[in-house]
C-alpha cells in the first residue's frame, strides 16, 4: 500500500523513522523529518509554537485568607478569594487558584496546580505534581446510609480522608469522596 503527500499543502512532515520512502508518492515538494515518534515530536513542536499562558498570579492576592499557623513553601502562588485553613501544609512552587478553598490540617505537596475553585475538605493529602482542574472537590462526605429495622436510614459518618498520590491529574468538576473510616495499622481488625 503507497502512501501519497501529493494533495497537502504542508511543506514538511514529520515521520516514523520506520517509514519506507520508496512507498510514499508525491514527495517531491514536501520536506520529510524522521522522528522516533510522530505524535510526541508534533507535540513538541506545538509547545514551542504555541506556548501556554500562565493563568496564575505571582504571590499571594491580597483578598487570599490564610491561617496564621499554616505552613507555606517557597514561590507559591495563591490567586484571588481563596482560603487556605488551619495548619494546612503547602509545598514549594505550588499554584492555588481563585476561589480554592483548603480545609483545615490538609496537605499539598509541592509543585501543584489547583485551578480556579477547587475544594480540599479537612485532612485531604496531596502528592507532589499534582494537578487538580476547575471545580474539583477531594474529600466531601461520601454516599453512605444503612438501612435500620424500622426501614428508615441512618447516615453512615464518613471519617477516613483521602490521599492523593504523586503525579496525578483530576479533569473539572471530578470529585473524590473520603473514606468511611480510617484502620491505623495499630488497629486490630
Amino acid at each position: 500500500m503507497k502512501s501519497t503527500f501529493g494533495t497537502t499543502n504542508a511543506t514538511a512532515v514529520l515521520i516514523s523513522r520506520k517509514l519506507d520512502l520508496s512507498k510514499i508518492e508525491g514527495r517531491a515538494s514536501v520536506v520529510f523529518i524522521r522522528v522516533d515518534d510522530p505524535y510526541v515530536a508534533f507535540l513538541q513542536v506545538l509547545k514551542r509554537l504555541t506556548p501556554t499562558i500562565d493563568p496564575f498570579i505571582s504571590g499571594i492576592h491580597s483578598t487570599a485568607v490564610i491561617s496564621k499557623n499554616a505552613l507555606l513553601g517557597k514561590n507559591i502562588s495563591v490567586g484571588a478569594y481563596a482560603v487556605i485553613g488551619e495548619n494546612a501544609v503547602i509545598g514549594s512552587n505550588t499554584k492555588i487558584g481563585e476561589g480554592c478553598i483548603i480545609g483545615m490540617q490538609t496537605q499539598i505537596g509541592a509543585d501543584c496546580i489547583l485551578y480556579p475553585n477547587v475544594v480540599l475538605y479537612h485532612q485531604c493529602i496531596l502528592g507532589n505534581n499534582i494537578i487538580l482542574h476547575s471545580g474539583v472537590v477531594i474529600g466531601s462526605d461520601g454516599f453512605g446510609f444503612a438501612l435500620k429495622p424500622d426501614g428508615t436510614y441512618e447516615k453512615i459518618p464518613q471519617l477516613g480522608i483521602v490521599v492523593i498520590e504523586d503525579d496525578v491529574e483530576i479533569g473539572a468538576n471530578t470529585t473524590v469522596d473520603r473514606a468511611s473510616w480510617v484502620i491505623h495499622e495499630s488497629t486490630a481488625v
